[in-house]
This record gives C-alpha cells, structure tokens and sequence, in this order.
C-alpha cells in the first residue's frame, strides 16, 4: 500500500471516528481540552467501540480515564469494550496513576450473553486490585445502573449528574453513596479537578502542596483553622452529623473530620459513623494526615441503635481510625463525651498527638446526666441544677485533669490552633510504622 493510500485510509478512518459526548466530556476533563486516545481504531465489529479510553494530564498530573459512548449502540458493555477499559486499568497499575471512569451505558450487549457478565467481572477485578494503589473516580453522567453501578462504587469518589441514574436493581433505591453531585458535564469534570488536586498519583507518592493561605475568620473551628477556602466536602448529603473533605493546613492537603451539633442536638449518628469510617480509610490509603476536630455528646440513641446498626458503625469507626497508619491529630474544641471520646480521641483509635482547647469538656457522661448521679444530695438540698451543671463541667470534665493523666498532650487557645497543626504536621511528615504480620482485620457483622 502506498503512502498516499495509507494517508487517505487514516483519514479516512479519523473522520468515522465518532465526535460523541464522551470525547466533549474528557476534552472537559483533560488540561487545555487535550488528551491521547488509547486503542482509537478497536472495533466491535463492524462499529466503533462504545468507550473511549485515553491519557493526558489533569492539573499537570498524568491521569487515566474512560468514557462510555452512548452515541455508539447506547454505550453496551461488552467483550470489546471491557478490554479497552482493562488496557487502561493495567497501564495505570504500571505507572501509578489516577484513573477517572465516565459511565453512561443503557447495560451489557444482549446478543453477548455470558460473555457480556465475564466483561463486567474482569473490569471489576481489575478495579478492585487498583483500589488503594491509585486515585479512582467515577462520573456517572448518564445511566449506570446493574454491575456498572458495582462497578462504580469501588471508586474513592463518586460524582453523580444531576437527572443521571444509579443503583443496582431498583430505580427507587437512594444515591446516598454519591460523594459530590453536579448539575451538568462541566460542573462534574471540574469536581474531578478538585478532588485530584489533594491526592497523590498513587499511595508511593506525596500530593503536592499549594501557596499557603491563612484561615480566614469564622465561628467553626474547622474552617477557622484550615488554609481559607481550601476545604472540600465530601458525602455532604448523608450523615451529616458529622462532616468530612479534604482540606489544606499550611497548604499540606489533609483529611478533615468535624463532628456538629448543628443536626442532632451534638451527637452523632450510625450513618455518619460509616462515612467516616469510609472516608478516614481513603485518608489513609494514600497517607494523607487526619486532622479531627471534636464536639460530640456522644452516640445518637435511636430505634435503630437498637437494632444494632451502630454498635456496628461504631465499631467500623474505632477499626478504622485504629488501623490508619497515616498521621493522626484529634482536637477537642468542644464536647467529647462518652462514645465521642472512646471513638475520635482515646487510645482505641490511637492518635499521635491530642490538643484540647480551654473550655472543652471530657467525661464519660454529659453534665446533666451525671449531675443525677453525682450531685443527687445537692440537688435534694434545693441547689440550682445549672449551677451544679457548671461545677461538673469545669471540675470534673476539665481538659486540665486529662493532661494531667496524659490523655490530652496540650491545651492551646483556639487561635494558635492552626499554627500548632502547620508545626505537628511537619513533625509527623516523618512517621513510620511497621504493622503487625497479618493479611488483614475483620469487618463487624
């Protein structure tokens, strides 16, 4: 074949080629809209294959990512399109870098069969093995529903578009699992962007610092603490009793974990408990520094305590901050009582340092409970329960008595909090651990 002819078929072959949502989408994902297509020309037959997988950067960093084509026979998975997919899985297992999938399929080819569930299981491996190797997010932009939705959820993060659909086998099942939620494609690319720009290409590697930006002012002791206008919320719509996201101190990307008062009444409920649990995990996983700030009475005490749901979303918690090996700093700038206590502060979730701020009150019961107990005599007697309230709170719950028992490792005023952080951080940048010879703990029944 001549020069001339292999030109023209090359050209010929580019202009067939689809100009598809999923190409708009990862030009959207992709710096300056620029990217490198991966097996470009594979086939599905006769027709062009309904995923475009590709490389280039995002925010400067080389990144992975794929996305279905529902212009091409309604974004059908099968054998074709699972092998593009694993092509890049294996390269970003090689080369430790993020990987960002775009779903948007109406499901498995029909006429493939089995060969269709084989497709969606090697993808699924594929994914699982990356799990905590390298970044992975998932955009689900269109329809991602059955083993697609499976396979989406082993994701770090998941962005659901607005109108989009995601769940296993009912449409009326909650996207609860949703991390961040967009109105359109750009809106979710962006998203991509950000939550990229505080993770490390993969759990080898440092994420990059930014230009260090003093908190700005503000009655929450989080974001009067972190770098201004750096925190990003993460799985803000379910158990919003206690409040997680990426952050950056000193312009050192962190994991931020926030109990509020502002839902329950200062406790904490089982659903917030498993997000945590789940995203001090991801923190961990690729050794980004958990700052916790605590203000919590404790457990919320509900009918589905008693059926044992909590018991067992504590218990995940506890595991998980156990087993982090990453830096761990817990700051009580409020309440920390009872289950509070046992689960952000004490040994069973073993933090390297613990700072308490003046006015903070620990204990194993709140005040008004405890005061029944205690100061059952006085109260007999006619003393103002308030007053005795206060008492309990500033004698017996002082921060004071748990540094003297070596429980808290200072007290500091609530502005020197963040320089304390930028200067803990940078000691801990250091820390090792060696774990113990185990291939992995058990999860609560």
């Amino acid at each position: 074949m001549s020069i001339s002819n292999s030109t023209e078929r090359f050209e010929n072959e580019v202009s067939n080629l689809s100009d598809s949502k999923a190409r708009k989408r990862l030009a959207m994902l992709f710096d300056n809209g620029t990217y490198n297509e991966v097996d470009r020309f594979l086939k599905n037959e006769d027709d062009e294959c309904e995923v475009v997988t590709a490389f280039g950067e995002v925010n400067g960093l080389p990144t992975y990512a794929f996305a279905q084509s529902i212009d091409v026979n309604k974004g059908a998975m099968g054998k074709v399109q699972a092998s593009k997919i694993n092509h890049i899985y294996d390269m970003a297992l090689k080369t430790g870098c993020a990987v960002v999938g775009i779903f948007d399929s109406f499901g498995a080819h029909i006429n493939e069969g089995v060969d269709a569930l084989e497709a969606y299981g090697s993808i699924i491996k594929a994914a699982g093995n990356l799990s905590g190797v390298v970044p992975q997010i998932s955009v689900i932009a269109g329809t991602c529903v059955g083993s697609a939705a499976v396979l989406a959820s082993l994701s770090d993060v998941i962005i659901l578009e607005k109108d989009s659909e995601f769940y296993i086998t009912s449409s009326s099942e909650e996207t609860g699992s949703a991390t961040l939620f967009a109105e359109d494609d750009s809106q979710a690319m962006q998203m991509v962007v950000d939550v990229l720009s505080y993770l490390p290409s993969n759990n080898l590697s440092e994420p990059l610092f930014a230009d260090y930006l003093p908190a700005c002012a503000s009655d929450d002791a989080m974001l009067g603490t972190v770098d201004c206008n750096s925190f990003l919320e993460l799985n803000k719509e379910s158990g919003k009793s206690i409040v997680t996201g990426f952050a950056r101190i000193g312009g050192a990307a962190v994991g931020v974990v926030k109990t509020t008062s502002k839902e329950t009444d200062g406790y904490f409920c089982s659903c917030a408990a498993k997000k945590a649990a789940h995203f001090v995990r991801l923190c961990d996983a690729f050794s980004l520094p958990i700052i916790t700030f605590v203000d919590s009475n404790g457990l919320n005490i509900t009918e589905e305590c008693e059926k044992g749901s909590s018991v067992k979303a504590v218990s995940m918690l506890t595991s998980a901050y156990s087993e982090a090996t990453t830096a761990k700093i817990s700051i009580i700038t409020g309440n920390a009582i009872g289950a509070a206590y046992i689960a952000f502060v004490s040994s069973a979730s073993n933090p390297d340092l613990v700072y308490a701020w003046p006015q903070s009150v620990i204990g194993n019961l709140e005040p008004m409970t405890a005061v029944q107990f205690s100061y059952k005599d006085r109260l007999e007697a006619g003393e103002d329960r308030k007053t005795l309230e206060e008492e309990y709170k500033t004698v017996a719950c002082s921060p004071f008595n748990a540094a003297a028992k070596g429980y808290v490792n200072d007290i500091i005023e609530p502005e020197q909090t963040a320089a304390k952080l930028i200067s803990s951080l940078t000691l801990l940048s250091s820390k090792r651990v060696t774990t113990l010879s185990k291939k992995h703990s058990n999860i609560p029944l």
